[in-house]
């Protein structure tokens, strides 16, 4: 994948593991990446590979249940250090 790093895509791709950011507005910087992307068949798979294992663990729903109650814990763990 590459994206340019606005919105949601900077939390979805992890850079050189899942894709690649580019800044946006960036033209020529995005070609540049497209093309090395596609010239690195090998590269682009594993980067597929590594994105669909992330997206299997993290943005199912049974992932983003458990990424919500780890932050309730953190939250709950958190306020009971405060109040002592």
């Amino acid at each position: 994948m590459v994206a340019t790093a606005v919105g949601g895509s900077v939390e979805l791709v992890r850079e050189g593991i899942t894709g690649h950011l580019v800044a946006p507005g960036s033209p020529v910087a995005l070609a540049d990446r497209l093309a090395a992307v596609l010239e690195d068949g090998a590269g682009a798979a594993a980067m597929g590979a590594a994105g669909r294992l992330v997206a299997g663990r993290e943005y199912t729903m049974d992932g983003m249940i458990r990424a919500n109650e780890a932050l309730y814990e953190r939250l709950w763990k958190a306020k009971g250090a405060q109040a002592h």
